[in-house]
């Protein structure tokens, strides 16, 4: 008898302590607000040891047990779905479980937005912010065998995308967008990238603006000038153009340098309100400077 109420006693309190635990765990956990919202990128493939532990290292369950425990209850554990979930306040665990089986992730694709003229330094830094998982160094190793060839756009992404196959994708951009001139001279289609990726440093947005500055740069490496262009110092150095596109340029930049627009200028700079102003003598260069540069 005396066995008996003894194990009813131990079922009793293990029973209650497990409910203790249940309750205390399930409650929100005492996230830092400083850092909200808290985002958790779930890859393809993921275990659900790796989501809890992701979690629970950013401050978002207070036990990974009780919320592994939890999802293979509600038949979950296997079936978490791939995406960025968005965490801005804290939860209970059941809230959060909640938020899983509805299999509708914050952002399921990551929509990044790549500028026109950014360098590949400037691709990477930016991708980081939305796939932190990414190497800088290896993206960048990967991305040197297509200087300026990374085309500029707004991408859907998985959030378990690989530097190769983010690099392929932006690549592939670039051969779809140019195809119609990809596959003339290949030194040829080198320099007038090189050329681009100086106009769209040098130039605004118009398309006018860009053919002018494009003709005025060809005519500074016909008559043998330096081309002193700000956006590559090394032109105030020496002839010609750079080895390797400076950045990605654009269409636009592009067909500027395929189709430049022949003017009386040798000289042009931009006020502060980015407005292009011209001059043929460097004279009038110089009045210009005076002028719009103070």
């Amino acid at each position: 008898m005396l066995n008996k109420k003894f194990y009813v006693s131990m079922f009793v309190a293990i029973l209650l302590a497990f409910v203790v635990f249940v309750y205390t765990e399930s409650l929100p956990a005492n996230m830092n607000t400083n850092v909200l919202p808290i985002k958790i990128i779930v890859n393809d493939g993921d275990s659900l040891p790796v989501v809890a532990t992701n979690l629970y290292n950013a401050g978002v369950i207070r036990s990974q047990s009780l919320f592994r425990l939890a999802l293979a209850w509600v038949n979950l554990a296997t079936d978490i779905r791939p995406g960025i979930y968005i965490f801005d306040k804290p939860q209970s665990i059941f809230e959060i479980i909640n938020k899983f089986s509805l299999h509708r992730p914050d952002k399921p694709e990551i929509s990044v937005t790549i500028p026109e003229g950014f360098t590949d330094e400037e691709i990477i830094d930016r991708l980081l912010f939305y796939l932190p998982n990414l190497n800088k160094d290896k993206f960048m190793q990967i991305a040197s065998a297509y200087k300026g060839q990374l085309f500029p756009e707004t991408y859907f992404l998985r959030s378990n995308m690989s530097e190769q196959s983010m690099v392929d994708l932006m690549h592939g951009e670039f051969i779809n967008r140019t195809s119609t001139i990809y596959g003339y001279d290949k030194d040829k289609f080198k320099q007038m990238l090189i050329m681009a990726s100086i106009i769209e440093g040098e130039a605004s947005k118009n398309l006018e603006e860009k053919k002018i500055i494009a003709g005025i740069l060809y005519k500074r490496l016909n008559q043998k000038l330096k081309l002193q262009v700000d956006v590559a110092k090394e032109t105030y150095k020496v002839l010609g153009l750079p080895k390797e596109p400076i950045n990605n340029p654009s269409l636009d930049s592009m067909m500027a340098a395929i189709s430049p627009t022949e003017s009386k200028y040798m000289y042009y700079l931009h006020d502060d309100k980015g407005i292009a102003h011209y001059a043929i003598s460097y004279k009038d260069h110089l009045k210009n400077i005076k002028k719009y540069l103070k």
